[in-house]
């Protein structure tokens, strides 16, 4: 599943936990706006040790390829088109939408109830090919709301006393739209390094990609908050989250981070 946290790439390229926000030597120079478009997956781009200011990623192919076998993300041309689709027009973040009012039910067995008795009522008038086939489909969106929820309440219990945790209810409202676009951004960057995408395609999702997260946020702060929320809401509790919420206070700190150098709009 894609979001899955890749480990061990930074030994695997060489790179010391002090290699951080890497620039690439020989970046062409890019339109400000393009810089702020790639800067939408800093944090996941910086977890696999990918170049801040490049199209490419500066990654090795067999780096890319493993990237893409390990996320299910797609390694051939129909593949990747029908994932940056799926992101366009759905990603994670429909089905999150659908499962936030259940998000404050904090006992699982009364919340997973409700869940499907809104489903069931919400898919009524669903047409579908057979029983067979509604039932397979109401039990996939049924356990993927199951699963964000019990994700986001897992993190914020794990994560409550920390300043910098967005899991409060204004936050988890406002959804994780951050969290899809930035999956557009890294995945149009790893398809333009194997070869999938053209470097225009790959600019062409990159952007499409900036103004759609610039409707709905004001600056990098943000877009942190609704991608971390994301990366909780699949994760959960797993300890590779205080990972990812380490890159995002160290993207806020650090001299040469894009978010110290670019604005948000």
């Amino acid at each position: 599943m894609f979001g899955k946290v890749i480990a061990g790439l930074k030994e695997f390229l060489g790179l010391s936990e002090k290699d951080v926000f890497r620039k690439n030597p020989d970046a062409p120079k890019i339109a400000k706006e393009q810089k702020g478009a790639l800067a939408l997956c800093l944090i996941d781009g910086e977890n696999i040790g990918a170049y801040t200011d490049s199209l490419t990623t500066g990654l090795p192919r067999q780096v890319v390829m493993r990237i893409l076998n390990q996320g299910g993300c797609g390694t051939n041309w129909k593949d990747a088109m029908e994932q940056i689709e799926w992101l366009l027009k759905v990603g994670m973040r429909v089905t999150f939408d659908a499962a936030v009012p259940f998000m404050t039910v904090r006992d699982e067995s009364e919340r997973n109830g409700r869940i499907d008795k809104t489903l069931n009522e919400l898919w009524k008038d669903k047409k579908f090919a057979s029983e067979t086939a509604r039932n397979k489909k109401f039990l996939e969106e049924s356990e993927r709301m199951k699963m964000l929820a019990r994700n986001v309440i897992q993190c914020e219990a794990a994560l409550g006393d920390n300043r910098f945790a967005p899991f409060d209810e204004k936050n988890v409202k406002g959804g994780i739209l951050a969290w899809d676009m930035n999956w557009l951004v890294l995945f149009a960057r790893l398809y333009r390094d194997v070869g999938f995408f053209d470097e225009n395609k790959a600019w062409d999702v990159i952007m499409h990609a900036y103004e759609t997260a610039k409707e709905k946020f004001e600056d990098w702060r943000e877009v942190s908050v609704s991608y971390l929320i994301g990366r909780g809401a699949l994760n959960g509790s797993n300890p590779s989250i205080k990972k990812m919420y380490g890159i995002a206070k160290m993207a806020f700190k650090d001299a040469d981070s894009p978010w110290k150098n670019i604005s948000f709009k």
